[in-house]
């Protein structure tokens, strides 16, 4: 079987960013480890947990109010979206 050439155009930043990835590859010894360690469940739960976290020390800051909804029959308390756990819970889990 005969070898061909086969002549590819690159565009200069494609050229740029692979001579990069060359040299932190073969001089630096940066190779990108597949997969990441980090995955999406553990992002979506380290957020879950930060958003609890910044929920209960806002709560400490000021005065607990609950507040019932006006238009509900029920005495219902009132979570604003911003400080709802579980809210915050359910988006994660879709």
């Amino acid at each position: 079987m005969e070898e061909r050439t086969i002549t590819i155009e690159i565009p200069e930043v494609l050229k740029k960013q692979l001579e990069d990835d060359c040299y932190y590859i073969n001089r630096r010894k940066r190779l990108v480890k597949l997969p990441c360690q980090t995955n999406i469940i553990t992002i979506l739960e380290s957020y879950v947990k930060h958003f609890a976290i910044n929920a209960a020390f806002s709560a400490n800051e000021r005065p607990r109010h609950h507040h019932v909804m006006p238009h509900a029959n029920m005495n219902v308390h009132y979570i604003p979206a911003e400080k709802n756990v579980d809210l915050c819970k359910e988006m994660v889990d879709g």
